[in-house]
């Protein structure tokens, strides 16, 4: 019982964590490489040579983040824009 009990508060913390990472994460410009976490299932993008990692954030269809797409998003919220490349 005691290590389920840690095992869940370390869970937690994480949980929280990674939740304020993302709210304060801010960036503005071309996505120049995309890479996932394990096959389609949670995008690593780099964007002026910072890697962001969209795992909790409501980003959009996984399918449709390419490289030469723009990615808006504002420190304080958890939403961001994808503006896609004709």
């Amino acid at each position: 019982m005691v290590i389920i009990s840690i095992g869940g508060s370390a869970m937690g913390l994480w949980a929280i964590k990674t939740l304020y990472d993302e709210r304060n994460m801010s960036f503005n410009g071309v996505i120049q490489k995309v890479c996932y976490e394990k096959p389609k299932e949670i995008p690593y993008v780099t964007i002026k040579r910072i890697e962001y990692c969209w795992g909790g954030s409501s980003y959009p269809n996984n399918d449709t983040i390419k490289a030469g797409d723009s990615a808006v998003k504002v420190k304080g919220s958890f939403e961001f824009k994808l503006i896609r490349r004709k």
